[in-house]
């Protein structure tokens, strides 16, 4: 496989616009995707207000012959907030709607037959509290999924971020 890509990002005194893109290769596949994104802070710097647009447009080729020249075109929209609310915690919400259309059926697997289109809506929170007492930091996120394809899931992490030594 061989994957490239490339950001440019544009920092201004309250916010920041980026532009990527990227491209990858295999005998079988390939992908190219474009992205736009955008962030704005407050005045006090405390809320930064966060938007994306992506897509990406995939040619595949299988090479056992089940597909030739499929094709699949996605688009994605971003939306998000980040909020500080003290010196030690801060929240994070996202939501991403993405749209797709084309050969989602794997070649390499047999009876493998999906619908060609798809489309998904993610929610992501995160929570981030530093415990100055204790020198160590509590990250906790829930992300909710749900797709066209009738996946539903939800995750909850929990994780304790504690340095071993100080640097």
């Amino acid at each position: 496989r061989r994957a490239g890509d490339l950001k440019l990002t544009h920092y201004f005194e309250r916010g920041a616009v980026g532009v990527s893109a990227a491209i990858s290769t295999e005998n079988d596949y390939f992908s190219s995707a474009v992205s736009f994104d955008a962030r704005f802070n407050s005045e006090d710097n405390n809320t930064t207000f966060a938007f994306g647009l992506g897509g990406s447009a995939d040619r595949i080729n299988s090479e056992n012959n089940v597909i030739e020249d499929g094709t699949k075109h996605t688009r994605e929209f971003m939306l998000g907030v980040t909020q500080v609310l003290s010196a030690t915690q801060v929240v994070q919400s996202n939501l991403t709607y993405t749209r797709g259309k084309g050969y989602y059926s794997d070649p390499y697997k047999p009876f493998d037959t999906r619908p060609d289109a798809r489309n998904s809506l993610a929610w992501l929170t995160r929570y981030n509290h530093y415990f100055s007492n204790l020198g160590g930091a509590l990250n906790a996120s829930y992300r909710y999924y749900d797709d066209s394809f009738g996946i539903n899931s939800h995750t909850l992490e929990l994780v304790w971020k504690q340095p071993l030594a100080d640097t």
